[in-house]
């Protein structure tokens, strides 16, 4: 159901022009605090095969993050030290610096 959305986004940007730097899977899994195991809550992705079909990036996978949420509720998102987000911001700073 997922890649279905997926593309159906996919296509709606491309119809809009929207520029289409990569997929990015969120909520793809979450860390148990007591072991450290990765625990994938939504069983096995296809995010990777889904981007490879489209001929697009994969650039990650966001987790479930419980203290993040905390930050959030308390308005203190600046304060989220964890680099979920590295290739993706690499994606766009090179996209960006090509279009300068």
């Amino acid at each position: 159901m997922v890649s279905l959305i997926v593309k159906k986004a996919y296509n709606m940007a491309k119809s809009m022009d929207i520029p289409i730097i990569g997929i990015i899977e969120n909520m793809s899994y979450t860390t148990c605090p007591k072991c450290g195991e990765m625990i994938k809550i939504f069983g096995e992705s296809k995010s990777e095969k889904v981007a490879q079909e489209m001929k697009i990036r994969f650039l990650g996978r966001l987790p479930i993050d419980p203290d993040l949420a905390g930050l959030c509720d308390r308005g203190e998102i600046e304060k989220f030290n964890r680099n979920y987000m590295d290739d993706c911001i690499d994606a766009l700073e090179m996209k960006l610096n090509i279009e300068k």
